[in-house]
C-alpha cells in the first residue's frame, strides 16, 4: 500500500478494533491480524511509531497475543 494516510487510517481503525475486548476479530480474521501485525515494519516511521501505540491496548485486552506482538516488533531489527 502506497498511500501512507490510507494506511494509517487503516492502522489506526484495526488497532482499536482488535482492542475492543472481545477476541472475535483475532480469531476470525488471522489474515487481517497478520496484516496490521505487519504494520509494525512499515516503511513510514509514523506509521510504526502510531502501530506501536496501539499495542498496549490491545495486549491489555488480549494477553494472549503477547508472542505475535513481541515477534511483530522484533522482527523488524
Amino acid at each position: 500500500m502506497e498511500d501512507n494516510a490510507l494506511r494509517m487510517l487503516a492502522v489506526r481503525a484495526l488497532g482499536h478494533m482488535f482492542a475492543v475486548p472481545r477476541p472475535s476479530l483475532l480469531v476470525e480474521s488471522p489474515r487481517l491480524w497478520r496484516l496490521w501485525l505487519d504494520r509494525s515494519q512499515d516503511v513510514d516511521h509514523k506509521i510504526r511509531n502510531e502501530w506501536l501505540q496501539l499495542v498496549p491496548a490491545v495486549l491489555a485486552e488480549h494477553p494472549d497475543s503477547a508472542s505475535d506482538l513481541n515477534g511483530a516488533w522484533w522482527n523488524r531489527f
